[in-house]
């Protein structure tokens, strides 16, 4: 084909693409772990406190034990308290937001 064709090579970018969402992926989701961690840290009804000193940002997640699942979803006896799902609900626009921003970077 002679030159000025309008013919595009386009390059492979998607093991470079994946690498680096790999990377940030693992960043984000430390990142969004601990701000889910505090933010539900700061949303749990506290009685003697252990369920909030039980809420914990590990590499990729957060978790709250204690009587978390109770105070979360309820009981019989109890209405629930919710705290966990609600802060991960206000941080996963962010979470994805990270996302997308890595893969924005290869337009």
């Amino acid at each position: 084909m002679p030159q000025g064709s309008g013919v595009v090579v386009l390059k492979n970018e998607f093991p470079r693409l994946a690498v680096e969402l790999q990377a940030g992926g693992k960043l984000a989701e430390a990142n969004t772990a601990r701000a889910i961690a505090a933010k539900a840290r700061g949303h749990v009804r506290v009685r003697t406190g252990r369920t909030r000193d039980s809420i914990r940002a590990e590499a990729d997640s957060a978790s709250a034990g204690g009587a978390g699942l109770y105070l979360e979803f309820g009981t019989s006896r109890m209405p629930a308290f919710p705290f966990f799902f609600s802060a991960v609900t206000q941080e996963q626009p962010r979470f994805v937001a990270l996302l997308l921003a890595i893969l924005r970077r290869h337009r």
